[in-house]
């Protein structure tokens, strides 16, 4: 794993935990963001790069359990 902070921190990885890289790729969503195309991961494979052991990504497993419950009460899947 790669870390680069700045103003902003951003971890580059080929593996999370249980989620490979080309696993998340095959189900990537792009965002455009000032006209550049930036690939992210969806919900569910973020939600699944989150199950480890450590506490915090726990909660934050959490929150995002809570968003696509959210979501999904209002339709959006």
């Amino acid at each position: 794993m790669v870390k680069v902070a700045d103003e902003v921190e951003v971890d580059v990885s080929t593996h999370a935990w249980k989620v490979t890289f080309d696993e998340a790729a095959a189900s990537a969503l792009y965002l455009e963001i000032d006209g550049i195309e930036i690939p992210c991961t969806g919900l569910d494979m973020l939600i699944a790069s989150e199950e480890t052991y450590r506490e915090q990504d726990a909660a934050d497993r959490l929150r995002l359990l809570e968003l696509k419950r959210r979501r999904a009460a209002r339709g959006g899947g």
